[in-house]
């Protein structure tokens, strides 16, 4: 469906020039970051490499993770490697001074911690959840959501930020925004269960520590 389509549509529901073209869209953008993290989407499922350097114990997430890491590759492991949930469970399960091929690794915040220290640069595959394409004017809304629930979604996510500043400062009393907030909850849910089998975060560690 075409992002136009619904813009006119949301337009023709509010009839405020205040929420035009520009503000519509960029609530439809809102609203693909809010599904691209609460929902596993395969169609968001993507790969980047990250170096690990010699005698490193950290690096940088590629700029377009967004969330669930569930499998991390290497020359040495490409079935993968371990991944931890915590920092602590990696220093559990692992040995600070050791060096050698990556074998396990967890994240912290925008950081990957690594084991062993790499005694030569390693390239580690991660596989994950991305960041979407932002969309604009003239696009179609991605076929990884499916059609029937663009309006659900989208519109009703744009209609509800309209009326939740339309309907502010009405004694508590704003049923347009409850409405409309609760159609876009739905398609969201539905989105949700429409994927029930995509890979999540995979957390998978020895209670021992490790030999290297």
């Amino acid at each position: 469906m075409e992002v136009d389509a619904i813009v006119t549509e949301v337009g023709g529901i509010v009839q405020d020039a205040t929420y035009d073209e520009t503000w519509i869209i960029g609530k439809f953008n809102e609203a693909l970051t809010l599904v691209a993290t609460l929902c596993r989407i395969p169609g968001l499922q993507t790969t980047a490499p990250v170096e690990a350097a010699i005698a490193a114990i950290t690096a940088a997430l590629p700029k377009t993770y967004l969330h669930d890491l569930y499998l991390v590759t290497t020359p040495t492991y490409p079935q993968g490697i371990l991944i931890a949930p915590n920092i602590k469970e990696l220093k559990t399960n692992s040995n600070d001074t050791q060096t050698g091929p990556v074998q396990i690794i967890c994240l912290d915040g925008k950081i990957l911690n690594f084991r062993p220290i790499p005694a030569a640069t390693e390239n580690m595959t991660l596989h994950f959840y991305g960041k979407p394409k932002e969309l604009a004017a003239g696009d179609v809304f991605p076929d990884y959501i499916p059609e029937i629930l663009h309006k659900e979604i989208f519109q009703n996510y744009a209609l509800k930020e309209a009326y939740l500043q339309i309907e502010d400062g009405l004694d508590g009393v704003m049923p347009n925004t409850q409405k409309y907030g609760g159609l876009a909850a739905n398609g969201i849910a539905a989105l949700i269960a429409f994927y029930p089998n995509a890979p999540k975060a995979r957390a998978n560690v020895q209670r021992t520590r490790l030999d290297f």
